[in-house]
């Protein structure tokens, strides 16, 4: 078993209103090999713009999935970003830089203090250079920080999702000609136009688009992949849709006249099907695909259901490959350095601000406690004479507590077994082989056969739920670290669920 601690292997995620996509990539050789992909739909009425709610879910959809890699990317989507094309002349980083700046901050829609700008170089020769320049608002990036806080994962980076399908068509060499590629989202669609494999044109319009509420799973075979519910075509908005697509391709025509498309490319987590490429390939006469993913980055993975959720999470994996001036990161922005220095320079200075601001709030708040000290000394004068029979209060009050700890350890194991059944799955997800019980340590150890490798974490979720009168969780439960396999057809995995009880178990022995 893989614990998932390889410096190598990443986390590539993406998500919208309605589903989570997962990609586990391992990067070597130059090129991504994929290990599993995940596409979890998000259950209804989850607040996605919640933080803390999004990192949870996606701990708790890592968690399902056994993934246990603990790096991750992620990008912001086209709606979120201010992108812009500049064409510069070539220089160093540090050069391409500064003039971003400079040019940038005359184009934003808000104050630069509140955006994160980062671009990407587009490689070419010649005198001249073309840059993409994105900027982001601050709580943008804030809340992709607070997110993968929240999940228990370390995000490395972020970058943009029109850059990462680019990177993804690339990968399926389309590398020649015009490409317009679709990222078909349930509320807004990336429409993104290449030439030659640059990215020329790209643009966000809101189409919403219905999405089935069973999503199907790719995986790498550790789970069943659930079919996705097929849409009726009737319920899409094909037209409206066509309509976008046909107007992006008009304004890019305004600065390539005369520019015929040779291929379109479906992508995207909305239940994207045949019916839709017909209708692409009917209205604009030329060939039409569904995102799959590049052979040879597969590996060993065996990917069930479609792949074309994926393409952004791809293109965020050979994002990482790539050179650090030709991609979006906007944790790790590309600034002049003279910029950076300066604003190294004005940390001291904001500390002695801080620090004199804290000064002259201690004078200020102490003349108020100096006459409440004189109060406190009357008080503790007053105390120590009413304090005289210390000792006895002591000896009474530790022969209490000596009568508590019998009664807390007066356990009737019966009533915790019987709650633990109320919960515990039924004989058709699984039986108990073996049940080991730790009085001292407050300790059950089950042994099951189960149907399936997520009974033992359905059965930590019902019994970590058990809360006593007042609203307190009487078990801890825990699963093993790895599920055997038998050769029983009904009861083919062997696991293993650890429970607490936490009246019984010792207290943790407190540091000094």
């Amino acid at each position: 078993m893989r614990l998932g601690f390889n410096k190598s292997d990443i986390l590539c995620i993406d998500w919208d209103e309605r589903s989570l996509r997962v990609l586990e990539a391992t990067l070597r050789r130059g090129k991504p090999t994929v290990r599993r992909a995940v596409n979890a739909p998000i259950p209804a009425g989850l607040d996605v713009r919640d933080p803390s709610v999004m990192g949870d879910f996606l701990r708790r959809t890592l968690g399902e999935h056994r993934i246990r890699t603990r790096r991750a990317i992620s990008n912001v989507p086209r709606q979120e970003a201010v992108l812009n094309r500049l064409s510069l002349p070539t220089g160093t980083m540090d050069e391409l830089a500064a003039m971003v700046h400079l040019q940038i901050a005359k184009e934003l829609p808000f104050s630069k203090d509140q955006a994160i700008i980062d671009f990407a170089v587009v490689p070419k020769e010649g005198p001249t250079c073309d840059v993409w320049v994105a900027a982001i608002r601050v709580n943008v990036l804030e809340y992709y920080r607070q997110v993968f806080a929240n999940s228990g994962i370390k995000l490395e980076r972020v970058g943009l999702r029109p850059h990462a399908n680019l990177l993804a068509a690339r990968a399926l060499g389309l590398t020649e000609g015009r490409v317009v590629l679709v990222d078909i989202g349930p509320a807004m669609t990336e429409i993104n136009i290449l030439r030659d494999g640059v990215l020329m044109y790209t643009r966000a319009a809101p189409v919403p688009m219905p999405v089935s509420p069973a999503a199907g799973s790719a995986t790498d075979g550790d789970g069943e992949a659930a079919e996705p519910e097929p849409v009726e075509p009737s319920e899409w908005p094909v037209d409206t849709l066509l309509i976008e697509v046909s107007r992006t391709i008009a304004a890019y025509r305004a600065t390539d006249l005369g520019a015929a498309i040779d291929r379109i490319i479906l992508s995207g987590a909305a239940d994207i099907g045949e019916q839709l490429v017909g209708a692409f390939e009917e209205r604009f006469g030329v060939q039409t695909q569904l995102y799959s993913l590049p052979e040879e980055f597969r590996g060993r993975a065996e990917l069930n259901g479609a792949t074309a959720p994926f393409s952004a999470a791809v293109g965020l994996a050979l994002g990482s490959l790539a050179e650090a001036g030709e991609r979006f990161d906007f944790l790790h922005v590309k600034e002049p350095e003279a910029e950076h220095r300066e604003r190294i320079k004005r940390r001291p200075y904001f500390v002695a601000a801080i620090a004199m601001l804290a000064v002259a709030a201690g004078v200020f708040a102490y003349q108020p406690i100096r006459a409440r000290k004189v109060t406190i000394s009357g008080l503790q004068a007053a105390i120590r004479s009413l304090n005289h029979d210390e000792k006895q209060r002591t000896a009474a009050l530790k022969k209490i507590a000596d009568l508590y700890d019998y009664q807390d350890k007066n356990v009737v194991w019966i009533d915790y077994l019987q709650k633990l059944a109320a919960v515990f799955p039924s004989n058709k997800d699984c039986y108990i082989t073996q049940l080991e019980a730790n009085t001292e340590k407050g300790l059950i150890t089950l042994k099951l056969a189960a149907a399936n490798r997520f009974v033992a974490a359905r059965a930590v979720e019902s019994i970590s739920a058990v809360v006593d009168e007042k609203g307190k969780p009487i078990f801890k439960a825990v699963a093993g670290n790895k599920a055997d396999y038998s050769k029983d057809a009904e009861y083919p995995v062997s696991d293993e669920v650890t429970v607490t009880v936490l009246p019984i178990a010792p207290k943790p022995k407190t540091q000094r």
